[in-house]
């Protein structure tokens, strides 16, 4: 230790000369003096060495802490087999360069014999040479540093969890104007219905209507009571004569003395002078309904039927536009018209359209006004439908919705949706057809919760509790459409049947609106998608409006959360089912041909 320990008093070294201290420091003379040259290279080494020792162990943490972090992340299987490699020679190279890094930095460590080495002008050399070894491992340390971390922000980037739209991104992309109005526009509609009804009973039609009914009744009556008396008269009539056997014998004696005994058999009758009163009574009222009520109610009949008819001939002519509609006309999505002569029109027919449906919600045994009653409101929707805009649809389809199960039977023509027009080379406006929002406000009105059904149906509720509580009648087991027991008997007559529901969604055009919204047309006995109009933009729009499709298939599965709608939910979930296979198909589409054309370019 002895030998090893030296004062600078003791030995000082010759002081270099310029040249030699310009080629250690690769400096110019001209900045140092040369009398502190040699007493200042120790400290300038020592806090060199120092401060390149403490970067290089600041730098080794902030490395080792990077790949902690890259171990620790969670990287699907497929890039770890990409990308392992490369991480684990890049960590490598940097264990190697920090051991080499250590090594030079203990050659420039301050002991007693660096004195020693400054007495060798080859040791100075070699210090200049590891000292400059030393600058070039850092730089090339620091730069795959930056390659590990750029590396960490690929995966990262590319494992980025993808965030959904939200409910504002999702309602900019599809505006449905209809849609947001649905719900306003049904508590108008139930409102309005509830709150005239004493209006409609003032009415022209609704009085024809009612008196047309009640002579119809009495006429049912009187047929009725026809009916009995003639089976009474055909009962007395064979009670008029009433035939017997007689038999008569006669006893004799023949010529050569032997008796002889004969019987003969023969029919009698005898005429029942009482039943022959009875008889003629029946007879005789039998005369006086034929002569007087009946042909008098059968009179009546035909004047107001004929006076029914005509005043709905003159709702239908009474308009010009009415008159002018030819009978193969289609059905049309007019805008609203805002015309003086035409709004009074329209609301005559939809008044009398009003007053004949509510006739369809009474449980009426005639059969002949009831399809009477059928036939004009036919007529009058037909008018209707060719000059109709979104409210008359929707006005309709809601009349529907409340009439008793059963009702698509004959009313199914009456649900019709104009199909969107042919494709326009604005695409921006393909989602922005108003027969394309019409078609998925139905939809909306079809699987929403029907309002105020059950107002709407009180005299079928009433009807139906009377002939149930019956004591008289046996007891009877109602059973469903699938031939099991229905579950609710008393509110029967409150739900639409599944049938009705599914006929209501086969009057949607679905494959109408998927080749208007992607693009589809038929050409040459198959289908053609123009991909040039997909992009990016229109693509988010779509999943906008399939999304918006989804939901109100969804809330059509809870609206009809009952068994008595398996079938239904059956179809509502085979069609969720393809509309996600169509978006899907579409997006693998569209990314093909993003791929591709990147290719090419």
């Amino acid at each position: 230790q002895e030998k090893t320990k030296f004062s600078i008093e003791q030995q000082i070294p010759d002081v270099p000369t310029l040249e030699e201290f310009e080629c250690l420091l690769e400096e110019s003379s001209e900045n140092y003096p040369t009398g502190e040259g040699v007493e200042n290279m120790e400290s300038e080494l020592h806090s060199a060495a120092i401060d390149t020792e403490n970067y290089e162990q600041q730098f080794v943490q902030t490395t080792m802490e990077e790949a902690k972090c890259l171990q620790a992340t969670n990287v699907k299987d497929e890039i770890n087999d990409k990308s392992g490699n490369t991480l684990t020679s890049l960590w490598d190279n940097l264990e190697a360069n920090v051991e080499k890094i250590t090594s030079s930095i203990s050659t420039v460590g301050l002991e007693d014999n660096t004195f020693d080495t400054l007495n060798n002008g080859s040791t100075a050399s070699n210090l200049s040479e590891s000292t400059s070894d030393m600058l070039d491992s850092k730089s090339q340390t620091k730069n795959q540093s930056k390659s590990v971390k750029n590396k960490t922000e690929d995966v990262h980037i590319t494992f980025k969890e993808i965030i959904p739209f939200t409910e504002n991104q999702l309602a900019s992309l599809y505006i449905n104007e209809e849609l947001a109005l649905v719900d306003m526009f049904t508590s108008e509609f139930t409102e309005i219905q509830i709150r005239s009804n004493v209006i409609r009973r003032q009415h022209k039609l609704y009085e024809l209507l009612v008196s047309y009914l009640r002579v119809r009744n009495h006429l049912i009556m009187n047929s009725h009571e026809l009916e009995i008396l003639k089976k009474s008269c055909r009962e007395i009539q064979k009670q008029l004569w009433c035939l017997g056997k007689a038999c008569i014998t006669e006893a004799g004696e023949c010529q050569d003395g032997n008796p002889v005994v004969a019987t003969h058999e023969y029919c009698t009758a005898r005429f029942n002078h009482q039943a022959l009163g009875v008889l003629s009574q029946n007879l005789s009222t039998i005369k006086d309904i034929l002569h007087n009520t009946q042909a008098l109610y059968s009179y009546e009949e035909e004047v107001l039927k004929l006076q029914i008819e005509y005043y709905i001939q003159r709702v239908c002519m009474s308009c010009k536009e009415f008159t002018n509609v030819p009978q193969n006309a289609p059905v049309t999505l007019l805008p609203i018209i805002e015309s003086s002569q035409l709004i009074p029109q329209l609301v005559e027919i939809r008044m009398c359209i009003t007053i004949l449906f509510n006739f369809q919600r009474k449980l009426l045994k005639d059969r002949k006004f009831v399809m009477d009653t059928r036939e004009w409101l036919t007529r009058l929707i037909a008018i209707l439908l060719r000059v109709a805009n979104w409210q008359d649809h929707l006005f309709i389809l809601n009349h529907i919705l409340r009439c008793p199960g059963g009702v698509m039977n004959w009313a199914r023509n009456y649900v019709q949706n104009p199909v969107p027009q042919q494709h326009s080379k604005l695409i921006t406006l393909q989602l922005n057809d108003p027969y394309l929002d019409h078609i998925v406000a139905v939809l909306a009105v079809i699987l929403l919760p029907i309002k105020d059904r059950d107002t709407f149906l009180e005299q079928v509720q009433e009807s139906l509790q009377d002939t149930t509580c019956t004591p008289s009648d046996t007891v009877w087991v109602i059973l469903d459409e699938e031939g099991e027991e229905d579950e609710d008997i008393a509110n029967a007559g409150k739900y639409l049947f599944e049938s009705d529901l599914i006929f209501l969604l086969n009057q949607i055009p679905f494959s109408k609106v998927f080749e208007h919204v992607l693009y589809i047309q038929y050409q040459n006995d198959g289908y053609y998608q123009n991909k040039s109009y997909i992009t990016p933009h229109h693509l988010l729009r779509i999943f906008a409006f399939l999304t918006t499709i989804i939901r109100l298939l969804k809330q059509g599965l809870i609206t009809y959360d009952s068994p008595r709608y398996r079938q239904l939910a059956k179809r509502l979930s085979a069609l969720i089912r393809d509309i996600v296979y169509y978006a899907n198909d579409q997006w693998e589409e569209f990314d093909k041909s993003q791929v591709c054309y990147h290719t090419i370019t």
